[in-house]
């Protein structure tokens, strides 16, 4: 959920406290009905006070819309193993992280075991109105031809542009590709000793390379659903890392990992960046002086992106009565009238098409605009382990070395 300026989204850099939102993604509500106690939690990960501050909104919402229901926000729990969790420690509500391809997921894992109520019926009330949703998100959910959660939000991403320190215009045509962003690099950084190793750069990636690689797989018509796709030596796999390691030579600073601190002191100075929708919507590219400086541009190339993470709301199977008072929280919360009164207040990027159809503000409407591009994975609970090795060696490029090489 979002925090009070983003709830539950990251905070700086695109990557840099993901780990914040997982807090958040894998929050869960202990539902009642009547006179019975509804609770948020307990979360697997312990919760920070601004989390908490956002969950007891939307809890102080619902409460207020619905007379005689108290919905309490709990602390979290030191540690989470989806395999192991006992359904007593989930809550009757569940929100969950999405899944990236080749990758366990949480929600996957809950599925296997049993632990979620399937909703194929539920979203197929007239009221719910499932076709409201851009479709492609609930691919994100169905699995076995049966849908397992409800999208709730999607962490949507592009690029900015200084229009103050490069041509705007002439960099968002250069980036139209990959190769275009890997060759634009070479006016991005700075050699202030003579070494020929660049010692600054105004581009601030905050992406891992593992995203970067995601997403070139995909505009290379790599499909992550097809074994013998997501394979190495196949075109797309191959394609992908070499235009990693193309980025990386270009710009040894590229993917390097930052300190929250030296992070927020780049924002200021970079001329170019990847941002997203999160905390606050948009402060991951809004800088001080705010974003009329700035140029939004789409993720490069023509193909399909990956999401950088997405929650969905989940529901455990339990007593007719709690998962009929859980179904009603979902419901509501993911409704065109509660979405529409969030976006505002959170900042967050609507998943209805209607709510997206009414918004005037622009920078919402270009992050909304990337979903469609997006490719949702359906939840396994399996991963693949050559993604799994691709995945941390590609992430050592980020760790700080400015010379790693895969």
């Amino acid at each position: 959920m979002p925090y009070p300026q983003g709830l539950a989204r990251s905070v700086g850099t695109p990557t840099g406290w993901k780990c914040l939102r997982v807090c958040v993604l894998c929050a869960f509500f202990v539902l009642g009905a009547n006179a019975t106690e509804l609770v948020l939690g307990p979360p697997p990960w312990d919760l920070r006070p601004h989390v908490r501050w956002s969950l007891q909104t939307v809890a102080t919402m619902y409460e207020s819309s619905h007379p005689g229901v108290t919905v309490r926000v709990t602390p979290g729990l030191a540690s989470f193993n989806a395999t192991t969790v006992d359904a007593q420690d989930l809550g009757d509500i569940m929100f969950v992280p999405g899944t990236e391809f080749g990758r366990a997921s949480i929600l996957g894992i809950l599925v296997e075991r049993g632990l979620c109520l399937d909703l194929s019926a539920n979203v197929q009330e007239p009221a719910f109105e499932k076709d409201d949703f851009y479709p492609n998100v609930w691919d994100s959910v169905t699995r076995d031809n049966r849908i397992w959660a409800v999208p709730l939000m999607v962490r949507s991403w592009g690029l900015a542009v200084d229009a103050r320190k490069a041509d705007a215009t002439a960099f968002g045509e250069q980036v139209q590709s990959w190769q275009g962003l890997i060759n634009s690099q070479s006016a991005l950084v700075r050699d202030f000793n003579g070494d020929s190793i660049p010692d600054y750069t105004s581009m601030l990636c905050g992406m891992t390379p593992f995203t970067v690689w995601q997403c070139v797989f995909l505009d290379l018509g790599g499909d992550p659903s097809d074994a013998a796709s997501l394979r190495p030596g196949t075109p797309a796999w191959e394609g992908a890392l070499s235009v990693v390691n193309g980025l990386h030579s270009a710009n040894p600073l590229f993917f390097d990992r930052l300190r929250l601190t030296r992070a927020l002191e780049l924002r200021r100075d970079a001329a170019v960046r990847f941002v997203h929708d999160d905390d606050a919507g948009r402060t991951s590219f809004q800088l001080h002086d705010g974003p009329e400086n700035w140029k939004l541009v789409p993720v490069p190339g023509s193909g399909a992106i990956a999401p950088l993470d997405t929650t969905v709301l989940a529901i455990k199977p339990g007593p007719p009565d709690k998962e009929a008072a859980a179904w009603a929280f979902v419901r509501w919360l993911t409704s065109a009238a509660v979405l529409a009164e969030l976006t505002p207040k959170f900042h967050l990027t609507p998943l209805r098409q209607s709510v997206v159809a009414t918004i005037n503000d622009p920078v919402t409407s270009f992050f909304a605009a990337q979903i469609e591009r997006m490719r949702f994975q359906p939840p396994s609970g399996a991963a693949n382990p050559d993604v799994e090795g691709l995945r941390a060696s590609l992430n050592a490029i980020g760790s700080g070395d400015t010379h790693a090489k895969l």
